[in-house]
């Protein structure tokens, strides 16, 4: 068992905060006595001072300082746990699951988070990512919300994002610099990434020797600002290294932009009840 305890430290930074162990004492509604004897059982704990006297003022040694630093996230970790639990008196949810594609935007996702956890600090955001995942097989025991791509024609569903991918290339690739729009026998001769998920049991189709399969869109970035291939990356996140040069958009015979529609889902259509989690499904709707 630890020898120090966490009422101990919190005695320790409420002297700092107030400056002496009288304001100290007053502030947690303690006798001066009180105080004092905390704190020397923790001195006695740790085994060196952490406290001066600077006039009246009582101030931190440098090694209470660091150690203070080092128990300070504790003390707000263990506030943080009161909190969730009261909140789970009030019968509020503690976690919410979300299920997304690699194609949704980072910049909303996170967004969505951050806005979320100004309100509901209590609530963690459990994420799990997939690819082309279809709803139908999606385990609900096992999520709150999913971000999928919508099957083409689906009319109701709840749309939240649309995606424009282009083709894109290294400049110093051969394909950059074919100098006329490129053919589908033109791109065949070259490597092509594919963003698809990986089944170990699947065999790998043959005469696809020029094909990286990779499961993230960051993978298949990287490969391509290596020159290493080319392929269809979302415009959101290849527009910087179009701009800079890093990347050339490559010009093809037929159109090279594929757009997919991500629409968001959960169990409960309606999401019942439960406030926070629509609230958190509004702003991944509104970003």
């Amino acid at each position: 068992m630890p020898r120090s305890t966490l009422e101990q430290w919190i005695v320790l930074r409420m002297v700092v905060d107030t400056g002496s162990f009288s304001a100290a004492a007053a502030a947690l509604n303690r006798s001066q006595s009180t105080i004092s004897y905390a704190l020397a059982r923790l001195r006695d704990a740790i085994g060196v001072d952490l406290l001066r006297l600077d006039g009246r003022r009582a101030v931190l040694t440098p090694e209470g300082a660091t150690l203070l630093a080092d128990v300070t996230p504790l003390i707000e970790d263990f506030r943080r746990i009161e909190r969730r639990g009261a909140a789970a008196l009030r019968g509020e949810r503690l976690q919410i699951r979300l299920l997304f594609d690699t194609l949704f935007p980072r910049d909303r996702l996170l967004g969505a988070i951050e806005t979320f956890a100004d309100d509901w600090p209590h609530i963690s955001i459990d994420l799990h990512e997939t690819v082309r995942q279809p709803v139908e097989t999606v385990a609900w025991a096992n999520y709150d919300l999913a971000i999928l791509v919508a099957a083409p024609g689906a009319a109701s569903a709840q749309i939240v994002a649309q995606v424009d991918l282009v083709a894109v290339a290294h400049p110093h690739h051969p394909l950059a610099k074919a100098g006329r729009p490129l053919t589908a026998a033109m791109l065949a001769r070259h490597h092509r990434f594919e963003i698809s998920s990986f089944d170990r049991a699947s065999e790998v189709r043959r005469g696809r020797a020029r094909i990286w399969r990779m499961n993230t869109v960051e993978a298949a970035l990287d490969a391509v600002r290596r020159g290493h291939c080319f392929g269809w990356l979302p415009l959101h996140l290849v527009e910087a290294d179009l701009a800079e040069g890093r990347l050339v958009r490559l010009v093809l015979e037929k159109p090279d932009i594929r757009t997919y529609r991500l629409a968001l889902s959960a169990p409960d259509p309606g999401l019942g009840q439960d406030r926070a989690l629509a609230r958190f499904a509004e702003l991944l709707r509104t970003g």
